[in-house]
């Protein structure tokens, strides 16, 4: 609507158009935008260009220092908690099975 009026020279989908009226400089402009993208697309290999790749880091945002910093500590306080599992485990295999009651096992 308001964009075609201004003689943007853009439609609602993206693709360029012309203006009504458009001189010839602008419809020379025109093609070669078209050229452009017809290249563009000709060239292109299906990846899509318009999603940034993530990066492999868990805390993306943070400096990677940092990140790294935080990562340690996670570790180690995973670390801490599968050995401490492992010996409440070790214990209780270890620890006699009580009697049953009227002293039948």
């Amino acid at each position: 609507g308001a964009a075609a009026a201004a003689g943007c020279g853009c439609s609602s989908a993206g693709t360029p158009r012309l203006a009504a009226g458009a001189t010839g400089a602008e419809r020379e402009e025109l093609r070669r935008k078209l050229d452009r993208q017809r290249l563009h697309a000709d060239l292109h290999d299906g990846e899509d260009l318009t999603v940034v790749p993530a990066k492999e880091a868990r805390m993306p945002g943070l400096p990677t220092d940092f990140a790294a910093k935080l990562e340690a500590r996670r570790r180690a306080i995973d670390d801490a908690a599968a050995a401490e599992a492992s010996a409440g485990k070790a214990s209780a295999v270890a620890a006699p099975a009580p009697e049953a009651p009227g002293g039948m096992a």
